[in-house]
C-alpha cells in the first residue's frame, strides 16, 4: 500500500506527509506538486491506495483532477486537500468523487486526527457538512442487504454507477435499484447526501478484495 500527496506547497506536503506516515507507519508516501507529476508518480503503481489531492494547482483548479485521477487509479480513493471549505465547494468535490475532503488549515491536532481518519478508511468532512444534513438512524446501515452495502462502500470510493456495474458485475437497472434503496435508507436523494449521512454514522471504507 502507498499514498500520493499532490500539493504545489513543499513545506505543507511534507508536514502532510509526516503525519500520513505517523498515522500509518511504514507506508510509502509519494509527493508530486502538480495534477499532471501525480498522474507521473501514479503511473504503473498498483499498491496506491489513496490520493490527497489540492483542491488548486497550477495545472488543475476545483474537482475536475479527481476524474482525471480515478480514471487512470481506479483502486484509490481520492480525498481533497483545500484552505476553503464552503458547502458548495466540498458538495462539489464528492460529487465528482472524492472520498473526503480535509481542511488543511485547520490546527495541527485537527489535521492530524483527520488524516488518522483517512488512513483507517474513514470519511472526513467539515463538521458544519456534517451537521446541517440530517442524520439517520444508526440502523439504517442494518437494514441494508449484503449486496447494497457492497454497492454503498464503492458510492463511497466515488465510483460511479457504469464502474459499480463492472466491478460488482451487475447491470445497470440493478445497480439503480440499489442505489435507490441505500438513498431511502439513509434520507438521501442523491449520491453526494448518501456520503455525508455515511459519513456522520461513522462508516468507514474497507479494502476491496485483493488489495494490497
Amino acid at each position: 500500500m502507498s499514498f500520493l500527496l499532490i500539493d504545489d506547497h513543499a513545506m505543507l506536503r511534507d508536514g502532510l506527509a509526516l503525519l500520513l506516515k505517523s498515522a500509518n507507519p511504514g507506508t510509502p508516501c509519494l509527493q508530486a506538486g502538480s495534477l499532471g507529476e501525480g498522474l507521473k508518480l501514479a503511473a504503473g503503481r498498483q499498491d496506491l491506495a489513496l490520493i490527497l489531492l489540492d483542491l488548486d494547482l497550477p495545472d488543475s483548479r476545483g474537482p475536475g483532477g479527481i476524474p482525471v485521477l480515478m480514471e487512470r487509479c481506479p483502486s484509490a480513493r481520492v480525498v481533497m486537500l483545500s484552505a476553503h471549505e464552503d458547502t458548495a465547494t466540498v458538495e462539489a468535490c464528492i460529487d465528482a468523487g472524492a472520498s473526503g475532503f480535509v481542511h488543511k488549515s485547520a490546527g495541527f491536532d485537527e489535521l492530524s486526527a483527520a488524516l488518522a481518519m483517512v488512513a483507517r478508511g474513514g470519511i472526513p468532512l467539515p463538521p458544519r457538512l456534517l451537521q446541517k444534513s440530517p442524520r439517520p438512524a444508526a440502523s439504517a446501515l442494518d437494514q441494508l442487504s449484503a449486496r447494497q452495502q457492497e454497492v454503498l462502500q464503492q458510492l463511497l470510493r466515488g465510483a460511479s454507477n457504469k464502474v459499480i456495474e463492472r466491478q460488482l458485475g451487475l447491470s445497470a437497472s440493478t445497480v439503480k435499484t440499489h442505489l435507490a434503496e441505500i438513498f431511502r435508507r439513509l434520507g438521501a436523494s442523491n449520491r453526494t447526501q448518501a456520503v455525508v449521512a455515511a459519513a456522520a454514522l461513522g462508516l468507514r471504507i474497507t479494502p476491496e478484495a485483493g488489495a494490497p
